[in-house]
């Protein structure tokens, strides 16, 4: 199954934001065995970036981009994505703009906590929790 990670799920794991952490966290081996394949969006990693530097320190903040880098794909970024994005007119532009990252790569669905901003998507959402019970973890 191949899974966009709203930028909030993968902030749960890596600033350990209980109680969505451990959902998270159970889906970390289906990513490492191949039974997931996670995507973030390129805006997703500077977005950690910028949110654990603030929390934390630039130290902290580069292990999360590294962790990243490590454990998912990058959706990629560029000026027709955003124009598809914005053309959306969703209330939220980040999410919309991955729901059009997750639409141009066929993903399966988006694991997000965040429902209620991808009420229109295409793409099946689903929460960390809808997400182990799918695959059996």
């Amino acid at each position: 199954m191949k899974v966009l990670f709203d930028t909030n799920v993968v902030l749960d794991a890596l600033l350990r934001r209980q109680p969505w952490c451990e959902d998270v966290y159970a889906l970390w081996p289906a990513l490492q065995n191949g039974l997931l394949r996670g995507y973030v969006g390129a805006s997703s990693v500077t977005d950690v970036s910028y949110i654990v530097s603030k929390g934390a320190n630039l130290q902290l903040a580069r292990e999360a981009v590294r962790i990243c880098l490590d454990s998912f794909q990058v959706a990629a970024l560029d000026k027709e994505l955003l124009e598809v994005a914005f053309l959306r007119s969703g209330r939220d532009f980040e999410d919309d703009l991955q729901i059009v990252s997750a639409a141009k790569l066929a993903l399966d669905a988006i694991v997000t906590r965040d429902a209620e901003g991808f009420v229109d998507s295409p793409i099946l959402i689903l929460t960390p929790s809808q997400c182990r019970t799918h695959l059996g973890v």
